[in-house]
């Protein structure tokens, strides 16, 4: 099926329909072309972006249970994912705070909110000189994500470091991250440990992951180890539950498979277009011109279906945003959700530009989000910005979606020869719950 949705065209494309961008000297046009939808006023960003990141446990439990005070939390989080320098200043600075008793639980609801977080390269670069430093409570916060997503196979030493906590080390070892790393990761004693304390405290969980961890590996001490942790385990629920992971994993280190000359040859062409960070000669494991796009940071894909509340739709709208960079750089976005409660409630959307606020209601759509409010926003800041970038939403079969951002020009002539496909905003919202209702169904 074919979407061409008339949002996408008149408005996510405003440029591409015929509207193009106003001169920079007629302000007035500019705000004139912002959709009606979206409210705009003289504001600057609230005073609590400003405030101080939370300095203890209990202070980063009030914070994720809907405490005010410090800043939101998707605008810290993403702003770290990101490796915003001034923000790990910010954490720096709290970290110097923190009791030495209470360090480990702060450390780790710092990792908590970072494990969901898109880690970027910046993030690698700026944990990096933390994680070689000396032991910190900084290094405690961020080296679970470094773990998790820059830390390759010759990482060990940084890794199994005293002041590494458990989950960090898990993190590294995990089954769940690159799969090209598979079995060649080096076994070190360190995470029969994580599994042994794991045991001991009865946390069945990072017990289970630790031994799938193990189990994977081709050291055979690995499975030594597993096995002895098993048979000690006086508990039977616990003791079979674990041997569920007991079974080494059948897969093995996936080899980079060689772009293809179509592959090459289609890069080119977008990047001829006008798509610049598209790299003709290291696309990646991306086959299509859609995967292409979002390999190179031209466009973001993601599962309309957030599976949370609130849905922060300020972090999808700073990853879209990163799409047309540097058009919207320094543009604040901000989520206000409904009551949890209130079934009928809308959120608001805002965007703080250049010291103005952009305003736009979202649809409470549960867990789903209002990919025609994110858009709408999205246009509007660019618009504000006098910028010729333009967003437009691909057309997807399932309930993800893709957004790729670009100048207008290239994204139309990206259109007319075929390359891209756009989609209708509620497509993918339509099909997942279309799916969502077959599958009731059948358990009727």
């Amino acid at each position: 099926m074919r979407h061409i949705a008339i949002f996408a065209l008149c408005l996510s494309l405003t440029a591409l329909s015929g509207c193009s961008p106003p001169p920079a000297d007629d302000v007035a046009k500019t705000t004139k072309s912002i959709p009606v939808e979206v409210k705009r006023s003289a504001s600057t960003l609230p005073a609590r972006y400003d405030t101080a990141l939370p300095d203890s446990s209990a202070a980063m439990k009030a914070w994720f249970e809907g405490d005010a005070t410090p800043p939101p939390q998707a605008h810290v989080f993403d702003a770290l994912a990101r490796g915003d320098a001034v923000m790990f200043e910010r954490l720096q600075a709290a970290a110097t705070r923190v009791a030495e008793a209470d360090a480990t639980a702060w450390a780790q609801a710092w990792h908590q909110g970072l494990h969901y977080r898109d880690i970027g390269p910046s993030f690698c670069s700026t944990a990096q000189a933390i994680v070689d430093a000396p032991p910190s409570h900084l290094r405690m916060a961020i080296v679970g994500s470094y773990a998790e997503h820059c830390a390759q196979a010759d990482a060990l030493a940084l890794i199994v470091r005293a002041d590494t906590p458990d989950w960090a080390v898990l993190a590294w070892y995990s089954p769940w991250r690159d799969r090209a790393l598979g079995a060649a990761m080096p076994y070190d004693t360190r995470l029969a440990d994580v599994l042994h304390a794991a045991i001991a405290r009865n946390d069945r969980s990072m017990a289970y992951e630790a031994a799938l961890s193990m189990a994977k590996l081709s050291d055979p001490a690995a499975m030594t180890a597993l096995r002895a942790e098993h048979a000690a385990i006086q508990d039977a629920e616990f003791s079979n539950y674990l041997a569920q992971a007991m079974q080494p994993l059948a897969s093995t280190p996936q080899a980079a498979t060689a772009a293809t000359a179509d592959t090459r040859a289609l890069a080119a062409r977008l990047r001829d277009l006008g798509f610049s960070r598209v790299d003709p000669d290291h696309p990646g494991d991306a086959t299509t011109a859609d995967d292409l796009l979002v390999e190179a940071g031209h466009g973001y894909w993601f599962d309309v279906e957030t599976g949370t509340f609130p849905n922060e739709h300020d972090s999808l709208l700073r990853s879209l945003a990163d799409t047309v960079r540097p058009a919207l750089d320094g543009v604040v976005f901000e989520e206000i959700a409904p009551d949890i409660d209130a079934e009928d409630g809308s959120y608001v959307l805002r965007a703080y530009v250049d010291g103005q606020m952009l305003e736009t209601t979202a649809e409470n759509l549960g867990d789903w989000y209002d990919v025609d409010a994110v858009l709408r926003l999205l246009d509007a800041a660019l618009l504000e910005r006098r910028s010729d970038q333009r967003f437009i939403l691909l057309e997807t079969m399932d309930q993800t979606a893709t957004i790729v951002g670009g100048k207008a020009d290239v994204l139309r002539a990206a259109l007319d020869a075929g390359l891209i496909t756009s989609g209708d905003p509620k497509a993918a919202e339509s099909l997942g719950k279309a799916f969502e209702d077959r599958v009731k169904a059948s358990l009727d």
